[in-house]
């Protein structure tokens, strides 16, 4: 005997599902225009907002030219650092490139 294929169906919703839903869209809105015309709220936002922008104007300068930090893998590099790794016989000289703010 074939195993029948179920077929997702969506409950049926009560009554007033749609009413409710409008009135909490409808507070979000109101809530949402109050919290952006703080201005804290907007310093705030505009400080993240930044830096976000910055992060990924960044980004795309590394990616480009190829040479990205070894220790935040987000910034370009403009120098190289040495490191010492452990190895079997003590220690190891390694060249990272660094960004120059980790």
């Amino acid at each position: 005997m074939a195993a029948k294929a179920h077929s997702l169906q969506r409950m049926p919703l009560p009554d007033n599902h749609s009413r409710l839903l409008a009135q909490r869209r409808k507070y979000n809105r109101k809530y949402m225009r109050r919290w952006r015309a703080n201005p804290k709220n907007q310093r705030r936002e505009r400080l993240s907002r930044r830096g976000w922008l910055e992060t990924r104007k960044i980004g795309r300068v590394a990616r480009r030219t190829g040479r990205v930090c070894g220790f935040c893998h987000l910034r370009a590099a403009r120098s190289e650092v040495i490191r010492l790794r452990p190895a079997a016989n003590g220690f190891v000289e390694v060249r990272m490139l660094y960004c120059g703010q980790c």
